[in-house]
């Protein structure tokens, strides 16, 4: 698999690496994409190589209808390609910036989440940084868990929980706050944030506080759950946002085997067909736009990227991302690119 067998429709998105664009299969015409194109020299001047090369090794494990699959990787001199599934939908924050959702679309997104963390921590990993931005609409409505740059392993022994402060520091949960350890449970708590913002269109937190305010806020434990404008929440709804939002992280809904059985058979969950919803098979009941963009912006498309057969150009992409030559690199950065040259192999899911 390379560049070659893909042409470029357009640019739909910029990542903290480079640029997503959406593309077409050259010999299967009706397949259609999202190229994700990673500097390698950004990564290396940002220090995330690793977690490339992670992203990558967890997103050929994920095989999931709820999860933005990857579908190819390949690598060339300059940039790393992960080929991915196309979301035309937008994402949720789009969505939820843009209008009040009733309780029954909520609930479905919700259950849709739910069923992508459940398989994703079944699989053996930890997302780390759920919320709306990370979660893409299908032109049909239906909701996809994606951006696993910071997802780990879920630790299995108490000795080897995670540490790190990683993620959106406004989604950490108490216990990545305390510095004491934190396992897969941080997720259910990012479900409940995502949660809350869905019904009240803001997070439990003031916006301008600094990350020791913030941390001292979360460690307090009290959320409010105020009344929202010209219409109620339902007291079901408010409970469930509080199952996930438990300060301990053993008593959140989704912990464990109790944890998930609280969860299913929670009342404002009590509709939901789990079995219809995991194998997307539920019409859900909000469809994006299909007449305008679901997106904040409008990216042009640069005549330097495309060939006039469509197809992109490795000398467009390498406009891009002006790299040093290997003779111009530090010991470091020679031994980093040898480490993607290595590690980034290449997928094809066929």
């Amino acid at each position: 698999v390379n560049l070659a067998q893909f042409e470029s429709i357009r640019m739909i998105g910029k990542g903290s690496f480079g640029k997503v664009r959406m593309v077409r299969h050259v010999e299967r015409r009706d397949e259609c994409y999202a190229m994700k194109c990673i500097s390698k020299e950004h990564c290396i001047k940002l220090n995330a190589v690793r977690n490339i090369i992670r992203e990558r090794t967890i997103l050929e494990q994920l095989a999931h209808p709820l999860v933005c699959n990857m579908r190819f990787a390949f690598h060339d001199a300059s940039t790393m390609y992960m080929v991915m599934d196309l979301m035309l939908g937008g994402d949720m924050r789009f969505h939820i910036s843009r209008q009040r959702h009733p309780e029954n679309v909520i609930r479905f997104w919700m259950a849709e989440l739910i069923c992508a963390v459940k398989y994703l921590h079944f699989q053996g990993f930890v997302h780390r940084d759920i919320k709306p931005d990370n979660i893409l609409l299908d032109q049909e409505g239906h909701i996809h868990l994606t951006d696993f740059n910071i997802a780990c392993s879920i630790p299995r022994k108490p000795q080897s929980l995670l540490r790190s402060r990683s993620g959106t520091i406004v989604y950490f949960a108490p216990e990545v706050f305390k510095g004491h350890g934190y396992n897969e449970d941080v997720d259910w708590w990012s479900v409940g944030i995502t949660f809350y913002e869905c019904i009240y269109g803001k997070r439990p937190w003031p916006g301008n506080e600094t990350a020791e305010e913030l941390a001292q806020t979360v460690l307090r434990g009290t959320i409010c759950y105020p009344s929202t404008e010209g219409r109620s929440v339902s007291p079901s709804c408010v409970s469930a946002i509080q199952g996930f939002l438990e300060y301990e992280p053993n008593n959140r809904l989704g912990h464990g085997t109790s944890g998930w059985n609280r969860l299913v058979q929670h009342p404002f969950f009590h509709s939901v067909n789990w079995n219809a919803i995991d194998t997307k098979q539920t019409t859900p009941p909000f469809r994006p736009s299909s007449s305008q963009g679901n997106f904040d912006a409008i990216y042009d498309i640069e005549d330097l990227l495309v060939h006039s057969s469509g197809s992109i150009s490795p000398r467009a992409a390498n406009w891009f991302f002006r790299s040093s030559q290997p003779s111009e690199l530090d010991e470091r950065r020679v031994r980093l690119l040898k480490e993607i040259d290595e590690k980034f192999k290449p997928f094809d899911y066929t």
